[in-house]
């Protein structure tokens, strides 16, 4: 299942937030969003999913043209949006928020219940607390909630905004080492992540958003090891991999790990 966005322009009331945005996910890859605070790529995830209203352009999934279709639409379609702030329902159980997921398929109770599984299986921690309240959950817990309740859909195409928003180092590498296996799996995925250095080392592909603009694309590895991408992008004191001055700390060792697993 193939994402396709050709001249997408989108917004607010009079605004466009983003423009002429070009962009194409492809089955068993990730392709990252990387760009500052406002650039607009959570709302192009938004125009994506059908929350933010498409000004301009197309956006195809599969060969289907989709920008006139509802959310529910795309969602049926395949298409899973897991939301900047986890946005879990915090007065509702873990196995409740995970049921609400597959809320498309409440007819398929047989397929719910493998889903449910599988899911299982994958997040134990989850498992094991199918019965407490959400909001009872570590921050990390809830992300990874989200996460498990967007797979809870079945999609074939995961959006993914901001998932290590506030977690600390160690829970932010977990959450990367899933979303790579997600991929592995066979699931299309589009990450719009504030860890840019850590979420190019996964991606297949990447795009820099500025002013709502797509300013450059490339390989993960490709921009990960430019020196523009580094200065203007990844931040103070973070330049690409096997630059001088990369950070020597525990998650910078493990990207190594990942980086090395997917050249292997």
């Amino acid at each position: 299942m193939t994402l396709e966005l050709r001249g997408v322009a989108a917004g607010y009331g009079i605004v466009n937030v983003i423009d002429q945005i070009d962009l194409t996910v492809r089955p068993a890859e990730i392709v990252t969003l990387i760009g500052a605070n406002g650039a607009g790529k959570s709302t192009l995830l938004k125009a994506i999913s059908g929350l933010a209203p498409v000004r301009s352009g197309t956006i195809s999934f599969n060969g289907e043209r989709i920008d006139g279709y509802s959310t529910a639409a795309r969602m049926r379609l395949g298409i899973a949006h897991v939301p900047e702030g986890r946005q879990i329902f915090s007065g509702l159980t873990v196995g409740v928020n995970l049921q609400l997921g597959a809320y498309l398929h409440r007819g398929r109770t047989d397929e719910r219940a493998a889903t449910l599984a599988e899911i299982g299986a994958r997040f134990p921690v989850l498992q094991e607390r199918l019965s407490t309240l959400a909001g009872n959950l570590s921050g990390g817990q809830q992300q990874m909630l989200a996460i498990a309740r967007g797979l809870m859909a079945e999609p074939k195409l995961l959006m993914l905004d901001e998932p290590s928003l506030g977690l600390a180092p160690r829970l932010v590498t977990e959450i990367f080492e899933w979303i790579a296996h997600l991929r592995e799996q066979g699931l299309a995925i589009l990450l719009s992540e504030q860890n840019a250095w850590l979420s190019l080392a996964i991606a297949d592909r990447g795009y820099v958003i500025e002013n709502g603009r797509v300013a450059l694309t490339g390989s993960g590895q490709d921009l990960l090891s430019s020196k523009e991408v580094a200065d203007r992008y990844l931040g103070v004191g973070i330049e690409p991999q096997n630059g001088p001055g990369s950070p020597d700390n525990e998650l910078a060792k493990r990207l190594r790990e990942i980086l090395g697993s997917r050249s292997n």
